[in-house]
């Protein structure tokens, strides 16, 4: 059976409509009566034309693209029903509960709360920050400098969620922080309008006791530029994304420095972004969540090697998991429909040893497409709330991360010198 996201189902459409198209041609004079039966024909003839074309093409931007990858998944689609976990498999031992330093956490939690404290209450002054922002948080739009000329006018845009209790709540709680990347074509938009992240995390935080986090989105695609986050073409993305995003949210935001509260998502391009940031970086990131990855870059608009099939070999991400697996928590989705994402997904969780843990979940004959991704977001974010020491109620400073509302009189005290970045 033709699947739809085969080509001979492409090829096949085609030439049915190029078909069609000559019988037209042919019938036409036949049909030029003016009598019920020419009528019907005429119109017949070209809705099934019309309708042929559509289909061809339509076909043809799935096997493109992967949105589809058996008739049953279409069906499930059409009918609103989403994607359902077939299982799930685990490979090797969490890595951050065993490496976690609760004293060592709370040091370093005190000790950025001491150096950064006036900062980050200029900075929420100025953001002006909702003191009562409603059950689902508040959404930001922050430009973080660094990036440099060659990444054109407007580069460093992010926007940052943060959740119910962040101003409400006790004004000494720290959070943890999901640093997430969209997907190409897409936008940081993609987290707060398509997917609505902030209502999944709140019902995450309701039903497996997550930690609500600080999630910041970063462009990684200025003025329209491709990066896939390397650095690469006189653009230092990668270095953006991994070390100044991070210390500037450290410095601006009520959050904790310890690699084990911070962790790293994206899907598609932003999933190979994800393995970019926590496999090059283990240090600053203890967990990666993965939805439609690949291991390689896939130059899209923008080749800084001269050909697509080009890049250096410290972003060939199997190769790296290969060589020196990096010391991280990995939970990777698996369409199994996917022919662009879940070859490489099955490759990398094949290569995965030492320090290096893989949980694994498997959609049966899921695409490579938003709804799949959102549908399994719950599923991810509580393998984090579960796996991860910085994301599951850990105590610093006296203070129980990601408590229920406090209250008025314990909000958060905006005072502090003039600040040097502000909100876009």
């Amino acid at each position: 059976m033709l699947e739809p996201n085969s080509v001979a189902l492409v090829v096949l459409l085609w030439v049915s409509f190029a078909a069609a198209v000559v019988a037209v041609v042919v019938l036409w004079p036949r049909l030029a009566r003016r009598r019920p039966l020419a009528l019907l024909g005429r119109l017949g003839t070209q809705v099934g034309a019309s309708a042929l074309v559509v289909l061809a093409a339509a076909a043809t931007l799935n096997q493109q693209n992967g949105w589809y990858g058996t008739w049953s998944d279409l069906g499930r689609d059409l009918m609103g029903t989403p994607p359902s976990v077939q299982r799930v498999a685990v490979k090797g031992d969490l890595q951050t509960a065993g490496q976690y330093n609760a004293s060592a956490a709370a040091e370093a939690d005190l000790r950025a709360q001491r150096l950064f404290g006036p900062e980050r209450a200029v900075f929420a002054r100025d953001a002006k920050l909702h003191v009562a922002p409603g059950p689902h948080g508040q959404w930001l739009h922050v430009v973080i400098p660094g990036l440099g000329k060659a990444a054109g006018r407007g580069a460093g845009k992010a926007m940052i969620w943060l959740p119910p209790a962040y101003v409400d709540g006790p004004s000494q709680a720290t959070y943890p922080v999901i640093e997430a990347y969209a997907g190409i074509p897409g936008s940081p938009a993609d987290y707060q309008k398509r997917m609505g992240l902030q209502n999944i995390i709140v019902r995450a935080h309701q039903k497996s006791g997550l930690i609500e986090p600080v999630v910041v989105v970063p462009d990684y695609t200025p003025s329209g530029i491709d990066t896939e986050c390397t650095n690469s073409g006189g653009i230092d993305m990668e270095t953006w994304l991994t070390k100044t995003v991070p210390a500037w949210t450290v410095r601006h935001l009520r959050v904790r420095p310890d690699k084990e509260s911070w962790a790293v998502m994206g899907f598609s391009a932003g999933g190979f972004c994800a393995e970019v940031s926590a496999f090059l970086h283990p240090q600053q990131y203890g967990s990666v969540m993965l939805f439609g990855t690949y291991n390689n870059p896939s130059w899209g608009n923008w080749t800084p090697y001269g050909r697509r099939s080009i890049w250096p070999a410290r972003y060939s991400m199997l190769n790296v998991v290969r060589q020196t697996p990096p010391p991280v928590d990995v939970w990777i989705e698996v369409s199994e429909g996917d022919r662009f994402a879940g070859p490489p997904s099955r490759s990398l969780i094949n290569a995965a040893h030492g320090r290096m843990s893989v949980t694994s979940v498997y959609l049966p004959g899921a695409g490579h497409r938003f709804d799949v991704w959102q549908a399994v977001m719950p599923v991810a974010l509580e393998w984090l709330g579960h796996a991860e020491p910085g994301f599951h109620g850990v105590i610093g400073d006296g203070v129980t991360h990601g408590t229920p509302r406090a209250r008025s009189d314990d909000r958060v005290v905006l005072r502090g010198r003039k600040e040097d970045a502000r909100p876009a």
